[in-house]
């Protein structure tokens, strides 16, 4: 613990202003310091007005997946009138939670993770609870959270085998913060077994299924207006390395519906996907409108906006799911299911691999081990796997929300 807490210091100057180049732009909200352990550039925050007996519940989230997961922990809790305060890392993780709840939310930056802004942090918020999403392991949070006698509860925790293959200083550093845990509410079995390796005591975890598959099922209710009424193959959350592999096909094949490409850092990749397209020799539109996207005449649309997945999905003939034909361990592609799409993946889905087995093992998605493969299984994903895929989610959704339910006193 000790050469973590020297690193994070040292660090710390570089990591503050790289975050704030990041969060530059998003909008502000009712507090947001910047948490430097000394003078803060912007105007001191004001502690939200909870009284002692009824103190928010922290909810953490990394970005805009824990956030979509979090959606219906934030709806319970909203409908409750029950108050809570979300702190998040990234940007897109801001603009997802102001897209799915406008002003209705109070949220916060996460610092970096040294002691003096953690316990600031924690003195800010007040919280009766915390509750951390997936995978995020801050010692220092974790410790003064702790020391401040907040209850800690990892909510569809999940780790992966490159967790527990961190360096030994690393690992020392998470396993003091995770002996302050009291519950582990693991997304699956592997999961569960990984927050045992790293010295949460198994008394304290509980298997209760992914969170990701009620946020998901919300889309059947109320489905996502499509950008686009005319066909299109879509390549969802895809990588640059993943897309120098697949344009150069596409462009030997004549194209009889137009690809959409919706890259994984939309504002970083966008123009990079584009100049390969070009090169490939596939005529190209960078879509920033929704005029553009419904009108558009070119081989391929690279979407350069951030929030806009789930309306390509909505008028797809077929979802490819990006992060899996490199190892990025795979994609979420629950929302497609919740769609009914007919979906195909990558060999690499490390992330979800419960999910994609159960759903190959119903029929409801085709496992395709290199791109040239996918194009050939085009032709082999015809509607009812997408029927199959939504009739698997709607089965599983409500023993989810019951065990989280119970667990989280949401009942």
């Amino acid at each position: 613990m000790r050469a973590y807490r020297l690193l994070t210091t040292l660090l710390a100057p570089v990591a503050q202003w790289h975050l704030h180049r990041r969060r530059q732009g998003v909008p502000p909200n009712f507090s947001k310091p910047n948490f430097r352990g000394g003078k803060s550039a912007a105007k001191t925050p004001q502690k939200p007005s909870f009284s002692p007996e009824n103190r928010p519940i922290w909810l953490h989230c990394a970005s805009a997946g824990e956030v979509v997961a979090a959606q219906p922990l934030i709806e319970a809790l909203l409908a409750a009138n029950h108050p809570l305060v979300v702190s998040l890392w990234s940007p897109n993780g801001a603009i997802k939670l102001q897209q799915l709840f406008g002003e209705q939310v109070p949220w916060v930056w996460l610092p970096w993770d040294t002691p003096r802004a953690m316990e600031r942090l924690v003195d800010l918020i007040q919280p009766a609870q915390l509750w951390i999403m997936e995978t995020e392991i801050w010692p220092h949070m974790l410790l003064a959270a702790h020391q401040a006698g907040v209850p800690i509860t990892y909510v569809n925790g999940r780790l992966t085998d490159n967790t527990l293959r961190a360096p030994r200083w690393l690992q020392a550093a998470y396993r003091a913060g995770l002996q302050q845990v009291n519950k582990v509410l693991a997304r699956g079995e592997p999961d569960a077994e990984r927050f045992e390796k790293l010295g949460v005591p198994a008394e304290r975890i509980q298997v209760a299924g992914n969170l990701k598959w009620l946020a998901a099922a919300q889309l059947m209710e109320q489905p996502p207006l499509p950008l686009r009424s005319t066909p299109h193959h879509l390549l969802a959350s895809i990588y640059r390395d993943e897309a120098e592999q697949f344009l150069p096909l596409l462009a030997e094949r004549r194209l009889e519906i137009p690809w959409v490409l919706v890259p994984r850092r939309p504002e970083q990749d966008a123009n990079t996907l584009a100049r390969l397209a070009r090169a490939a020799g596939l005529s190209t539109a960078l879509i920033e409108n929704d005029q553009q996207a419904a009108q558009s005449t070119a081989d391929i649309l690279i979407e350069t906006r951030f929030g806009t997945l789930t309306r390509w999905m909505a008028g797809a003939e077929v979802v490819v799911m990006g992060g899996s034909f490199t190892p990025h361990g795979g994609h979420n592609f629950l929302e497609a299911a919740a769609l009914g799409k007919p979906i195909i993946l990558g060999p690499h889905m490390e992330d979800f691999e419960e999910e994609t087995a159960l759903f190959r093992h119903h029929n409801a998605l085709i496992q395709a081990q290199t791109p040239e493969n996918v194009l050939k299984a085009l032709k082999e994903a015809p509607h009812q796997r997408g029927l199959n895929a939504q009739a698997l989610l709607q089965q599983q959704q409500q023993a989810i929300w019951n065990h989280y339910a119970q667990a989280l006193g949401l009942t």
